[in-house]
């Protein structure tokens, strides 16, 4: 097999050049060279959906009820006798909590709040999901989160910008949502309030070239070139060298 590769050595060379060529047109776009599938890196940053009631820190709330008993009037009718307000406590409600942590990602991956984002931050690369913490969300099947907690993921090209794009949509977010509530005149005690709880920091790359596939086929291709080589040898086998003449007696 080796003769056969050194006599046909530019069959196996072709073939090497080929399974190189191949394998970098799998990788990159040729002829600019840059990747097919390029690294990128996300952020996340993570949000906490509460009120001034502070639901997830107290295990009762209570509520002032202004009470009246009716009685009797000289004429027969009916009267309010007064009877002050009554305090009562009862269970924190936090299903507006968890309504508004199912309701608040698609607000986050809005074009509102991606314009207000741009107007705050300039123009920021990348794209951001956001998604309530535990949901689930399938094709035949949908949970709604019971924490009313919201993630924030934001992809981008280096990690620096992965960062700057999720703290940027939070804080746009949270100044969305206080600009929203401004505008329909609501007092403290019925605002949703946005906290954060994790700031964006560390960034998890995903996606770039993967070279084993590409340098599989490039070996490939070289042992088929190889193959045909050996072929070849077969095919065309080699000349045997001339015998040599024997000098005939007497002869100059």
């Amino acid at each position: 097999m080796t003769a056969a590769i050194v006599r046909f050595w530019w069959v196996v060379t072709l073939g090497a050049v080929l399974g190189v060529l191949l394998a970098a047109w799998m990788l990159y776009d040729l002829p600019s060279l840059e990747a097919r599938d390029r690294q990128v890196w996300t952020a996340n940053a993570r949000l906490f959906v509460t009120s001034s009631e502070g639901q997830y820190i107290r295990v009762s709330v209570p509520r002032s009820i202004e009470q009246g008993t009716p009685a009797s009037t000289a004429e027969g009718g009916a009267a309010a006798r007064g009877g002050g307000a009554v305090v009562t406590t009862e269970p924190p409600n936090v299903q507006p909590l968890l309504t508004a942590a199912n309701l608040y990602p698609l607000l986050i991956e809005s074009d509102d709040v991606a314009r207000l984002r741009t107007k705050l931050y300039g123009k920021l690369q990348g794209t951001v999901i956001a998604n309530a913490f535990t949901a689930v969300s399938t094709p035949t099947r949908f949970l709604p989160a019971q924490l009313p907690v919201i993630d924030i993921f934001a992809t981008s090209s280096t990690p620096s910008q992965a960062v700057t794009l999720a703290d940027a949509t939070a804080k746009t977010f949270t100044r969305f949502i206080r600009t929203e509530q401004d505008r329909a005149g609501l007092s403290t005690k019925e605002r949703i309030q946005i906290k954060q709880l994790k700031a964006p920091g560390q960034t998890m790359a995903s996606g770039g070239p993967s070279y084993g596939l590409p340098l599989l086929v490039a070996l490939a291709v070289a042992a088929a070139f190889c193959i045909l080589a050996v072929l070849l040898d077969q095919l065309l086998p080699r000349r045997a060298p001339a015998p040599p003449q024997a000098l005939k007696w007497g002869s100059p």
